[in-house]
């Protein structure tokens, strides 16, 4: 990429993490005044929690690319989530396969092998 190109491209990741800091404001208003009292709670932190996430990868993105003309961090964040939610999906499957218990081998299988968290770490 060339210079021009990440220093407009910084330019306008500039202003992300601001607008995202309002837009999440706005919503976890409009969801405290829409929902239940339990959802009141939840919904509001976690949209604020991602919203914050959000806001941190495009600082650094913007750093990025007035500094390196690059975007490679924001790949690797994307292929991290994407391991961790294929390693989430497997050990569901494993755990709706073969019951709730994964921290132990269960007592019909072999004792020589390996539970999920062994193969998947703890999430």
């Amino acid at each position: 990429m060339s210079r021009l190109q990440s220093l407009r491209l910084a330019a306008a990741l500039e202003v992300c993490p601001d607008q995202l800091d309002i837009l999440g404001h706005i919503q976890t208003v409009q969801i405290s005044r829409e929902h239940e009292p339990a959802v009141e709670k939840t919904e509001p932190i976690r949209l604020r929690r991602d919203c914050q996430y959000v806001s941190q990868q495009v600082s650094e993105l913007h750093l990025e690319m007035e500094e390196e003309q690059s975007f490679s961090s924001l790949q690797q964040v994307v292929e991290e989530k994407e391991q961790k939610k294929k390693a989430e999906h497997m050990r569901r499957f494993i755990t709706a396969s073969f019951g709730h218990n994964t921290n132990h081998t269960h007592s019909n299988y072999n004792k020589n092998e390996v539970t999920v968290d062994e193969m998947y770490g703890n999430f």
